[in-house]
C-alpha cells in the first residue's frame, strides 16, 4: 500500500530551466494533502480571475503580494488528493523571482528541482523505476536513449523484474535467476552506458590528427588545429553521439619527449586520461613511418583500444601507407571523411555496446537498479530465494514514506 511522503514545510521548485521564456513552471508541494478547492497554502496567494475557487483542476487567476496586489497572471493546476500544484507563469526572470520570493514569505521552502521530482513521484505513487528515469532524461542527449529509458518507466523494466520476483515466491530459483541474468547482460552491454558517456581517449604523437578526428566526430570545432607541435597542451572534451549513443570524446597532448615543463604536463595529463578512458584511440600518421616511440606505445597498448591511422587522403588509394610492424583497425580521413563511418561502430563495439535487439526489452538503466539485481543474483545463488524476492520487489516498489 503507497503512503503519501510527509512534509514538515510546503516546499516549492521551479521545474523550468533558468533564463527568459514564454511560460515557467513551479511546483509546490503542500504537508499535507487536502481535498478542500485550493485550500492552504495557494488560497493564501492565489486569486481566481473570476473571484471564486473553481473545483475545477485548472484555473485562471493571479498571484499576490501580502498586500493583495498582483504579481502575475498565472495558470493553476492542481492534482487531486496529492497536495501538489502547478504554477504556470510568464517566464521572465523578474516575474519567477516575484512568486518564489511571495513563496517564501508565506512559508515555503525552496528545494531542487531533483528533490520535487522525487517528492512528486511518490505522491502520485509511482515505481522507483519511473521516478529513477524522471531523474535521467534531463541528462540524455539522444532520441534513441530517451524512447529506451521511457518504454522501461512505462512498465517493460517493471514487468520484468516484477517476473524474476514471481519466480523466486514460486520457489523456481532457476526461472528467476534465468531472468535476472538477462537483466545484468543488458545493463553491461547497454543501461550501464546510458547513465554515464563513456570516455574516448584519443591519443598520439604531435600532428597526427587528434583535434582533426575529434572535430570529425563530433561534428564541431571544438579543438585547436595547427601544424605546430604542441598546440594541444590539455584535455578538450566534446560530446558526440554515435549510433544514437552519446559519448565524451578526449582530445589529449601529443605524447613526445619535451624540454617544455608546461608540454610535459600535457604529456602526463594525457597519460593518465588514457589510462582511465573506457576506449583508447591509437592514432598513426599514414603518411610517414612511425617513430619508435610511436611503435613501442602501440606495442605497449592496454585494451581496449583501436589503431587508427590518419591523413589517409594524402595518400594514393593503392598505397597502403606507413609501415608500422603490427595491423591497424581502420584507416581514415578527417578533411574527406573517408573511414569516419567504419571507425564509429568499432568505437561501440570495443565498448561492449549494443541496442537491444528487440522492442520492449527490459534493461537496467542505474547503478541502484544493477546493485539490487547482482544482490538479488548473489541471494538466489546461495538458495535464498524469499530474500531474493523482497530484495527484487524494491527495485520496482511503489510511492512510500519520505521523510523531509
Amino acid at each position: 500500500m503507497t503512503r503519501m511522503p510527509k512534509l514538515r514545510h510546503p516546499i516549492f521548485a521551479e521545474l523550468t530551466a533558468p533564463g527568459r521564456g514564454g511560460i515557467s513552471t513551479i511546483a509546490l508541494v503542500e504537508p499535507l494533502p487536502t481535498t478542500a478547492d485550493y485550500a492552504g497554502l495557494l488560497a493564501a496567494i492565489y486569486r481566481p480571475a473570476g473571484g471564486r475557487h473553481s473545483s475545477q483542476s485548472a484555473g485562471y487567476g493571479y498571484i499576490t503580494d501580502a498586500g493583495g496586489a498582483t504579481l502575475d497572471e498565472v495558470i493553476v493546476r492542481r492534482a487531486e488528493g496529492q497536495g501538489v500544484v502547478e504554477i504556470h507563469c510568464h517566464g521572465g526572470s523578474a516575474s519567477v523571482a516575484a512568486i518564489c520570493d511571495r513563496l517564501r514569505q508565506a512559508g515555503c521552502r525552496q528545494v531542487g528541482w531533483r528533490r520535487m521530482i522525487s517528492v512528486i513521484g511518490l505522491r502520485r505513487g509511482d515505481s522507483a523505476i519511473a521516478r529513477a528515469g524522471q531523474m535521467l532524461l534531463p541528462d540524455l542527449q539522444s532520441e534513441a536513449a530517451v524512447q529506451l529509458v521511457l518504454g522501461q518507466m512505462g512498465g517493460v523494466l517493471e514487468q520484468a523484474v516484477g517476473g524474476a520476483a514471481d519466480a523466486a515466491l514460486r520457489g523456481d530459483g532457476p526461472g528467476a535467476m534465468a531472468t535476472v541474468d538477462g537483466l545484468l547482460e543488458q545493463w553491461m552491454c547497454c543501461g550501464r552506458f546510458l547513465a554515464s558517456a563513456p570516455r574516448v581517449a584519443i591519443v598520439g604523437a604531435p600532428n597526427v590528427g587528434k583535434s582533426s578526428l575529434l572535430n570529425a566526430l563530433a561534428g564541431t570545432e571544438r579543438a585547436i588545429v595547427d601544424e605546430t607541435p604542441g598546440t594541444t597542451r590539455d584535455v578538450v572534451s566534446e560530446r558526440a553521439i554515435v549510433d544514437g549513443l552519446a559519448i565524451e570524446l578526449l582530445d589529449t597532448a601529443g605524447v613526445r619527449q619535451s624540454d617544455d615543463r608546461v608540454e610535459q604536463l600535457g604529456v602526463s595529463l594525457a597519460l593518465e586520461q588514457a589510462g582511465r578512458a573506457d576506449v583508447r584511440l591509437y592514432l598513426l600518421d599514414l603518411s610517414r613511418q612511425a617513430s619508435a616511440e610511436e611503435v613501442g606505445m602501440v606495442a605497449q597498448r592496454r585494451r581496449p583500444c583501436l589503431v587508427v591511422g590518419t591523413k589517409a587522403d594524402l595518400l594514393p588509394q593503392e598505397e597502403g601507407g606507413g609501415t608500422f610492424g603490427f595491423p591497424l583497425d581502420v584507416r581514415v580521413s578527417s578533411t574527406s571523411g573517408a573511414g569516419l563511418e567504419e571507425l564509429r561502430p568499432m568505437m561501440l563495439a570495443a565498448l561492449g555496446f549494443c541496442w537491444p535487439s528487440a522492442d520492449k526489452v527490459a534493461v537496467p538503466f542505474t547503478p541502484g537498479q544493477a546493485a539490487g539485481l547482482m544482490a538479488a543474483r548473489g541471494l538466489l545463488d546461495a538458495g535464498l530465494a524469499g530474500q531474493a524476492e523482497v530484495r527484487l520487489r524494491r527495485i520496482a516498489r511503489r510511492g512510500c514514506h519520505q521523510p523531509d
